[in-house]
């Protein structure tokens, strides 16, 4: 699996990493995998996210929209 670096322009602004994560896709997505990198910003955190393997339907119109959430714990369990 490749690793990605850190947006250097965002640590340039926001300094050094508070944390990170590693993603991974499920069994319906094993292609899926990054990294988040959270910074703390004021009195809020800012979140840089590189994601690969999203997956992409090239049928016309398809909406092809992705998101995230954020759990405070290790794991997404419903």
């Amino acid at each position: 699996m490749k690793k990605f670096g850190t947006d250097r322009l965002t640590m340039l602004h926001f300094g050094t990493p508070a944390a990170h994560a590693r993603v991974l896709g499920s069994d319906a997505y094993p292609e899926l995998y990054g990294y988040v990198t959270f910074f703390a910003a004021g009195n809020g955190t800012v979140a840089a996210v590189r994601f690969r393997g999203l997956p992409f339907d090239e049928t016309p119109c398809a909406p092809n929209i992705c998101a995230m959430h954020i759990h405070a714990g290790g794991a997404c369990t419903g």
